[in-house]
């Protein structure tokens, strides 16, 4: 995972490398640390890496996800509160955010169960059974998507969510022939 670690960090600075970014050190104690008090056998899941790498609000930065893309984070919390197995279903969205990242790890179910992960004695079937239904319902709601193809999910940003709705709605409108003409011609 480290070597995952450094390839999300040095994305993050891209080209602007800015007083406010943190190394991949602070950010991994960061996380570790606040795991000081919970029991032997507690793991850094990676949506604890991201509040970490997030710690000075970083990702408000249009260059990362934006103000807008943070509050849809944490919208979906309230949005989907008691409909899915995942409590708060943020965690997922911002793992996979990460994971979005970086070409070095797909974002399949799998691979996203495994960064999710918060104990060693974590049942990770059962993990990817909750979390399968939990992206279903993050699918309903505009807020993620899995590519036909290759079965990898993405977190869509607020802009994604917005294209995907006017795309739907022509979709409606059209039939299917039309709507993959008007979209090559975007």
């Amino acid at each position: 995972q480290l070597t995952l670690a450094g390839d999300i960090v040095g994305v993050m600075r891209g080209v602007k490398v800015s007083s406010g970014a943190r190394s991949m050190l602070k950010v991994a104690f960061d996380a570790a640390r606040a795991l000081a008090d919970s029991a032997v056998g507690s793991l850094v899941s990676w949506d604890r890496i991201f509040d970490s790498a997030n710690a000075d609000n970083e990702f408000a930065d249009e260059n990362y996800l934006g103000t807008v893309g943070l509050q849809s984070l944490e919208r979906a919390d309230e949005d989907l509160a008691g409909k899915t197995p995942f409590a708060r279903p943020s965690r997922i969205l911002k793992v996979l955010w990460l994971m979005q990242q970086t070409t070095r790890v797909p974002c399949t179910e799998s691979n996203l169960a495994r960064l999710l992960v918060d104990d060693t004695r974590a049942d990770v079937l059962d993990l990817e059974t909750r979390l399968h239904a939990t992206l279903e319902q993050l699918r309903a709601h505009n807020y993620v998507r899995q590519d036909a193809g290759s079965g990898q999910w993405r977190f869509l940003t607020p802009d994604e969510v917005t294209v995907e709705k006017i795309v739907s709605r022509i979709a409606g409108d059209l039939p299917a022939k039309d709507v993959r003409d008007r979209a090559a011609g975007l």
